[in-house]
């Protein structure tokens, strides 16, 4: 198959902010789609605690539509492209690893995710909704009807069947899915909605390099022009997905668990001032007291954490890291307090620890709602994503509460009010 005749899906990710209502449901007349054509989704993966599939570049998807009695099993194969011209030779690299590319089973096409690429290969199968209930019968099902190539695929000492059975099911995830035209474009739009959050992407379909490049510029155009920038370029719905079930299972468990795994950017408000009406003002009584018990309780609880940590250069916020980990251990961060603020809380900590910023109150690019409580010394839970790559917010928790919920009255009530 020449470049001329693949097919190309063009992605963009939208910010649910702007593009959807209090209620989720997206604002059709921005996007110009049909409200008609709306479907609603039922979606499951299967994948590890470690999502060892996905980092393999293997999604295992099962899909049911509304009014429909068959699930639509998917194994899908990613293979990321740098450039365009890559596409040949890729094809050729999954021949030589037992892809057959002759397979009428087999689709192929090129995810162009904002200016990412990559090469998707995948294979579905249909099964009837009674033959899948329990986790057991999912794993029975994607172990029956697996193509050779991930039967091959090894991690480590584990086979495919060794791995599978380690996975769970992750899920349901609620998807709807409008359809309509734009300027001429045939686009479609989902909306997932996970653990509290949704994520908006926009697709249009075209076939060979040329078309592709037209109808992504043309697409880009308009979305700029209604002030829709797209988020995350190369980001994937299913990753944020999976990482949102995922650390949405944590959090009803033990959040403390989580955070003692590392590898995420902990942004916590200062604690109480005597008043917020100029920079100099110090912490109150209470303050000093929250800022006390958060160093007291991060450290009973284990939570790795890199140094030093980060600090507004205004006083409440520098008073309240310095009384929580030290003078010694605060860094002093100027851009804490400007526009770049953003551009530090996508930048990834060592591996295996946490890095810590005290600020203000902030919107993180409108992820935070603006009826979304965010109080004195509450935390938000950040996934940074890179530099220049963006971040998630996960949660926003206030760990002296989830303390008293998960070990008992261990720290001061004071702490709390």
């Amino acid at each position: 198959m020449s470049q001329s005749e693949i097919q190309y899906e063009i992605k963009f990710f939208l910010d649910g902010n702007q593009v959807l209502t209090d209620e989720h449901e997206l604002r059709v007349d921005l996007v110009h789609l049909d409200q008609a054509a709306h479907q609603q989704l039922d979606i499951r993966f299967l994948d590890t605690s470690a999502l060892d599939l996905q980092r393999a570049g293997w999604i295992l998807r099962g899909r049911l539509k509304q009014g429909k009695d068959q699930w639509e099993i998917t194994y899908k194969k990613r293979i990321g492209l740098i450039e365009s011209e890559n596409i040949e030779q890729s094809m050729k690299e999954m021949e030589e690893s037992s892809f057959d590319l002759n397979d009428p089973s087999l689709s192929m096409e090129v995810d162009w995710s904002g200016e990412h690429q990559s090469l998707n290969l995948s294979y579905e199968v249909k099964v009837n909704v009674s033959a899948l209930h329990h986790p057991d019968d999912w794993k029975a099902v994607f172990l029956k009807h697996a193509p050779k190539p991930l039967r091959r695929e090894r991690w480590g000492e584990l086979n495919f069947t060794t791995m599978l059975s380690q996975t769970s099911v992750f899920g349901p995830i609620t998807a709807h899915k409008y359809k309509g035209e734009w300027s001429g474009i045939q686009e479609s739009a989902e909306v997932w909605n996970v653990a509290g959050s949704s994520i908006v992407e926009i697709t249009t379909e075209a076939t060979g390099s040329v078309a592709a490049q037209s109808s992504h510029d043309l697409m880009k155009r308009l979305l700029q022009q209604q002030d829709l920038l797209p988020l995350q370029p190369g980001m994937s719905k299913t990753g944020w997905a999976l990482n949102k079930l995922l650390h949405a299972e944590d959090f009803v468990t033990d959040p403390f668990l989580l955070l003692r795994r590392g590898g995420y950017n902990l942004y916590f408000r200062h604690a109480q001032p005597e008043n917020t009406h100029d920079n100099d003002v110090m912490l109150s009584t209470l303050g000093r007291e929250q800022a006390w018990r958060l160093g007291e309780l991060l450290a009973a609880r284990k939570i790795p954490i890199q140094l030093p940590v980060s600090a507004s250069p205004i006083m409440r916020a520098r008073q309240t890291a310095e009384i929580a980990f030290s003078q010694q251990n605060v860094k002093i961060e100027p851009l804490l307090v400007q526009r770049e603020l953003d551009q530090l809380l996508e930048t990834t900590p060592e591996v295996g620890v946490n890095q810590i910023f005290v600020a203000h109150h902030h919107n993180f690019n409108n992820q935070l709602k603006p009826n979304k409580k965010f109080d004195y010394l509450n935390m938000v839970l950040l996934k940074p994503l890179g530099a220049g790559k963006g971040y998630n917010v996960v949660q926003v928790l206030n760990l002296f509460q989830e303390a008293l919920i998960k070990y008992g009255s261990t720290v001061s009530e004071a702490t709390i009010r």
